[in-house]
């Protein structure tokens, strides 16, 4: 209904009822006061149990275990989750749902919002985005690639966010730059990558066991990111054409034993996975896996594109190959020049291949040093520690 709808009413007069139907009931729960203990945390959009705000959250239920915390999930996941017992969970776009965000002393995302609220005096928004630092252009530096309406929506966020966080110098510039903010700012490091500091031996296990992978088999985890027209609103999923049987014999001819590879799409793509044209039987699809990061820690290789998780994945210090079918013809930019990657960029299944046989090791590890030391990352496994105490001490004022 509300698709038809939109056909027939103009852009402005639709989304100014879709912001009424979100509003309204914000505005009336706003009457209630705001609950100092109460912390309301969404993940990609309103997604399963993962990145930079699940590890806050864990962090936060270990050193300060008196905080209700409550995690908005859409209506598809709401019988099916990830979110532990002791954190409340609440349908997202409901009214309970306006109730828990209006009471709420803190909000933590690492998405925009897509819908109009707004943050009463006495909250905190912590802003943690996803994608930083990552290659391809964002947010305002690739505006000319965005819509109209998530252009709106996300210099609205912007404008109640009270503290963004971040991993590296090219990060605070990043944010200052292209995020239309001028608020504060902590470098604290990025608390999803705290588990790819410290490659805990309970996630190896975790995963290997939830997919029935033997201890000998080592693992490669092809995710790619994805690919929208933003003014059609459409995925583009032609491109994902990578030769995993030739990939597995490559790796086993450069690095030895037996190989699996794992494929994770991104969130936006997953449900149209059978549409993709890749061999099935020589990849194991682990899309619905809501933790990426507890993926790349078990990971012994990672093959992927202009996602940020190949920055992400250097914090291991195992190898990684970029594979983009579309290099020539992204359109969205770029904020490194390729050849300064740590890693080589090929744009067709022979190169790729190439690039696993004449891997390099030790050129790896140099080119590797000399970008983190250029962006100034500064991830050392501490940053869910650090973001947890400042919700903390800040509530404490």
């Amino acid at each position: 209904m509300r698709n038809l709808l939109h056909k027939f009413i103009p852009d402005k007069i639709y989304y100014f009822f879709v912001d009424l139907v979100h509003y309204i009931p914000y505005l009336i729960c706003c009457v209630f006061p705001v609950k100092k203990n109460k912390i309301y945390v969404c993940s990609f959009y309103d997604g399963d149990y993962s990145d930079n705000p699940k590890y806050i959250v864990e962090k936060i239920k270990q050193d300060y275990q008196d905080y209700d915390i409550v995690w908005a999930i859409k209506k598809s996941l709401i019988s099916n989750n990830n979110v532990p017992d002791n954190i409340r969970v609440v349908q997202s776009r409901t009214f309970r749902d306006k109730y828990e965000m209006a009471t709420a002393a803190v909000w933590i995302d690492n998405c925009r919002k897509l819908y109009k609220v707004h943050r009463r005096k006495n909250q905190q928004y912590i802003q943690t985005w996803h994608g930083a630092p990552g290659i391809k252009k964002c947010e305002g530096d690739s505006e000319e690639t965005l819509n109209k309406r998530y252009l709106q929506q996300a210099k609205r966020d912007s404008k109640m966010c009270t503290l963004m966080i971040s991993n590296s110098e090219f990060t605070d510039n990043l944010f200052k730059r292209a995020f239309w903010y001028d608020g504060e700012i902590i470098r604290c490091g990025s608390p999803r990558n705290d588990i790819l500091c410290t490659l805990p031996q309970e996630i190896y296990n975790k995963i290997r066991n939830y997919y029935n992978i033997p201890n000998n088999r080592k693992i490669v985890l092809y995710a790619p990111t994805f690919r929208k027209n933003e003014q059609t609103d459409i995925y583009d999923i032609n491109i994902y054409d990578i030769d995993a049987e030739r990939c597995i014999n490559a790796l086993n001819k450069r690095f030895g034993g037996e190989w699996i590879m794992l494929m994770r799409l991104h969130p936006n793509i997953n449900n149209q996975k059978f549409n993709i044209n890749v061999d099935a039987g020589y990849i194991r699809d682990v899309s619905k896996y809501p933790d990426m990061q507890e993926l790349l820690a078990v990971s012994d290789c990672l093959i992927t594109d202009f996602s940020s998780s190949n920055i992400d994945y250097l914090l291991t210090k195992r190898p990684c190959f970029c594979y983009a079918a579309d290099l020539d013809r992204y359109k969205r930019g770029f904020y490194f020049k390729l050849e300064d990657m740590p890693f080589n960029y090929s744009k067709n299944n022979n190169e790729l291949v190439n690039d696993i046989e004449n891997f390099d090791y030790n050129d790896y590890l140099i080119r590797r040093e000399r970008f983190m030391n250029n962006t100034k990352m500064i991830d050392d496994g501490n940053a869910s520690k650090r973001v947890a105490d400042i919700i903390f001490y800040n509530n404490c004022e």
